[in-house]
């Protein structure tokens, strides 16, 4: 059992040391011969806005109450 293990770790190594040895390209040159850019984003089309998602009835001690009770409000009506 302990050499299986042993012959797995000797052939899952080089993989992460390939992996570990590439460097991030460096975008510093590129930036400065660029410099300031602005951009522009707009829509051709304006789009309906939909309805309110609808919220679970969940109990209080369920652990996405609290998510769904901040982040997506009940609208106000009757209850």
């Amino acid at each position: 059992m302990a050499r299986v293990l042993f012959i797995c770790l000797l052939l899952g190594l080089p993989s992460v040391l390939v992996a570990q040895g590439r460097e991030l390209p460096d975008f510093t040159e590129l930036a400065e011969r660029q410099g300031p850019t602005v951009v522009n984003i707009s829509t051709t089309q304006v789009r309906e806005r939909r309805a309110s998602p609808q919220i679970p009835n969940l109990e209080e001690d369920d652990p996405l109450y609290d998510f769904f009770r901040r982040f997506i409000p009940r609208p106000p009506g009757p209850g």
